[in-house]
């Protein structure tokens, strides 16, 4: 599916448990700012993306003006393996992204429970092979408050790095012109007194 530019906000349940859904991409010039989710008692989660179960991965990077991923946005998509988001988003929800809840019959103990906004008691786990993609700030916040633990890819540009190798490049340039004028002045005496 291709979500259109106009869009501004993919409401909650919007494409929720919709399981033929694999490819989302959005067209030019996307203007969408929200990516709605929810939970409510008992243990019902409602993400726009929640639960489709096909999705494997999902690129936002070209939708400059999301600023919000709402809680459970992405919650239980068993097959989602990498999210790219987009540099300015403001706000992540609880168990957006790499989370599920184990079946009733998982007596495994890679899950965590953890006490929903309503009270009741849910349990959720992180997806294997799971990668986040982004930027410091939201994305990375909340992969560092998320009570499992989310694989991270962080986009920024090293400002140290490129300073370092800025600085460096400045300073070689200058000894490069410096030995240039050297080696004329050394030339130009030498055609002197010959």
């Amino acid at each position: 599916i291709e979500i259109p530019a106009s869009v501004e906000t993919i409401e909650a349940t919007a494409f929720y448990a919709c399981t033929s859904l694999k490819i989302v991409t959005f067209e030019k010039g996307s203007q969408l700012k929200t990516i709605g989710g929810g939970y409510s008692k008992p243990n019902t989660y409602y993400g726009a993306f929640g639960a489709t179960k096909s999705l494997a991965t999902f690129d936002m990077s070209e939708c400059t003006k999301v600023a919000e991923i709402g809680d459970y946005a992405f919650f239980c998509d068993d097959n989602l393996k990498e999210v790219q988001l987009p540099k300015r988003v403001s706000s992540v929800g609880k168990y957006a992204f790499g989370c599920t809840s184990p079946a009733d019959d998982d007596d495994s103990e890679d899950y965590v429970t953890v006490s929903s906004d309503s009270g009741d008691n849910l349990k959720v786990k992180a997806l294997d092979g799971f990668l986040l993609i982004g930027y410091t700030g939201a994305a990375s916040d909340y992969v560092k408050d998320c009570d499992v633990k989310i694989s991270f890819k962080a986009m920024n540009v090293n400002w140290k790095a490129v300073m370092l190798w800025g600085i460096l490049a400045v300073v070689l340039m200058a000894v490069l012109l410096i030995a240039i004028r050297l080696i004329r002045r050394n030339m130009i005496c030498l055609l002197y007194t010959s």
